[in-house]
């Protein structure tokens, strides 16, 4: 790999000097800041000219090369007095590549990175590049060639395609998503010097727009105590330990990740607060909520002495266990919610709730009760750090008293209609 060194001069001027290992030999190439010669623009060359040293594999660009990125004065027509540089080898042309291949480089790439995404990101991502790029007709188009409208004709059949129940698989957001995630960022790394220029054209995705967003329909939630008491009978009878924990979730707002995460140890019982100190990502208890830190929840008084008292036994792996008495796994919670879904909609309730509309509906009965916004935010761990007057403002203890009672209004203890546990 080329060395790239810098070097103050006596007349004020930087030489920025470019060595590498060629032969046997140690070529060198300086470019001076002087007014004479590059100024300012020096180190940018110097940079520009190490990168393609190191791609040709430590060996002095050829000067078509060197004029492709603006180099080319750096070799003019040999002069008749210096020796004739050896013949370079044509370097063989790259294999074909397809779409799917460079997506999986990219995703390669990205997981060597310093700050490379979290574990469920790069799933969601190669999830992404499975099912909705290798198994259409655009995984197998050439990288090299795809054109902007290869990519919107892409677009197009991801939105086209629609289920046996009538709807499209996909909606706008979801395409926009997957686009802006890994396809786009896929062919920029892929006309970087980073990937070695696997595509010499430009990106198509300059030309290419992302569909149009839509309108959002709102997600289903509870409005009423009574559609509330509804929900956490029909939970309760698929299972009492699940309708528990979605119970909780009703009057506290708590991510999936967060409430299968809460430890006995994390109950502050004299306050009736839940601490919420970690993530449960995929089985792995990681530390800090997904904004960092910690943050204290208030409970409903009934609902502390209900259900979460009686689960804080020290042997207990997490407050809230699923049937192998180990923290809640995503697969075995769903199978509830269906069920629960379907005893709702014999009951009147036909709504298709999910855990997020739970949290939605906390947010939406906090907001209705005329709770300060940024409170709202504080309590479901949406605080920026950025903003100024959110990092000098925090729940307190009369917060959490005026929390506690407008969620125990609409999450009543007659909504549970079971015992406590022992």
């Amino acid at each position: 790999m080329a060395d790239f060194e810098e070097r103050k001069n006596t007349d004020g001027t930087v030489t920025y000097r470019v060595r590498w290992r060629q032969d046997g030999k140690r070529p060198t190439y300086g470019f001076n800041t002087g007014p004479d010669k590059l100024g300012d623009r020096a180190v940018e060359y110097a940079e520009r000219f190490r990168d393609l040293v190191t791609i040709n594999g430590d060996r002095l660009p050829t000067r078509e090369q060197l004029a492709a990125f603006g180099l080319a004065w750096i070799l003019p027509a040999p002069a008749p007095t210096l020796p004739a540089l050896p013949a370079q080898q044509p370097r063989p042309p790259a294999a074909p590549m397809t779409v799917t291949q460079m997506i999986g480089a990219y995703l390669d790439y990205l997981e060597k990175e310093i700050d490379h995404p979290e574990k469920r990101t790069m799933r969601a991502y190669r999830g992404y590049l499975r099912v909705q790029i290798e198994a259409r007709p655009f995984g197998e188009l050439d990288q090299a060639t795809c054109t902007w409208e290869d990519v919107n004709a892409w677009q197009k059949d991801c939105l086209n395609r629609i289920s046996p129940q009538g709807r499209a698989i996909l909606s706008h957001d979801s395409v926009s998503k997957i686009r802006a995630s890994v396809v786009a960022p896929a062919f920029t790394w892929a006309c970087s010097l980073r990937s070695g220029q696997l595509r010499a054209a430009a990106s198509p995705m300059t030309d290419s727009k992302a569909p149009a967003k839509r309108q959002a329909t709102p997600p289903d939630i509870l409005e009423i105590p009574r559609e509330v008491a509804t929900f956490i009978r029909c939970a309760w009878r698929r299972d009492p330990d699940f309708a528990a924990m979605v119970a909780v979730v009703a009057a506290t707002g708590l991510r999936w990740e967060e409430i299968t995460a809460v430890m006995p140890h994390h109950v502050i019982v004299a306050r009736n607060v839940l601490r919420v100190w970690q993530r449960n990502v995929d089985g792995e208890m990681l530390r800090g909520t997904k904004n960092g830190g910690y943050r204290d929840v208030p409970v409903p008084e009934w609902m502390m002495r209900t259900l979460i008292v009686p689960r804080l036994s020290p042997t207990r792996t997490a407050v809230f266990q699923g049937p192998t008495g180990q923290p809640w796994a995503y697969p075995t919670e769903w199978l509830r919610w269906r069920d629960t879904r379907a005893s709702m909609a014999a009951a009147g309730l036909p709504l298709h709730l999910t855990h997020h509309c739970l949290r939605h509906s906390v947010a939406v009965w906090l907001k209705s009760a005329d709770l300060h916004p940024e409170k709202i935010e504080l309590m479901l761990g949406h605080q920026d750090a950025k903003s100024v007057g959110r990092r000098y403002n925090q729940l307190t203890n009369r917060d959490r008293d005026h929390i506690r009672t407008i969620m125990a209004d609409f999450v009543p203890s007659s909504a549970w209609p079971g015992d406590v546990i022992e």
